[in-house]
């Protein structure tokens, strides 16, 4: 049985027949200054998760981008890794769909 704190809030939303609220943020999009404002808008909103994450994350700024986000607030941020290599230690929770349903045929 999984423990970590982000999967018993989810459960916890699932068990009481509640929705939960996700802000998307796609790190191709962004850059430093844009994730704390995001972070920022994301407690506004009472979001309940952060999900972080493309299809694609070219981008090679994700710690840093995951660091600004976690300075701002305390919302979960779950990553969803394009690939392997995309994994960081400044999440709180991995979702693996991208390597499920992304564009690479490897994967």
């Amino acid at each position: 049985m999984f423990t970590g704190k982000t999967y018993q809030q989810m459960l916890a939303l699932r068990q009481n027949k509640r929705k939960g609220f996700a802000v998307l943020i796609d790190p191709d999009n962004i850059n430093i200054k844009n994730a704390a404002q995001l972070a920022q808008a994301s407690n506004e909103a009472q979001a309940d998760f952060i999900f972080f994450g493309g299809s694609l994350m070219v981008s090679n700024h994700v710690d840093a981008c995951l660091q600004a986000i976690k300075e701002e607030t305390d919302i979960p941020v779950v990553l969803f890794p394009g690939n392997p290599n995309q994994v960081s230690r400044y999440a709180d929770a991995l979702l693996y769909l991208s390597l499920i349903s992304g564009r690479n045929p490897e994967l």
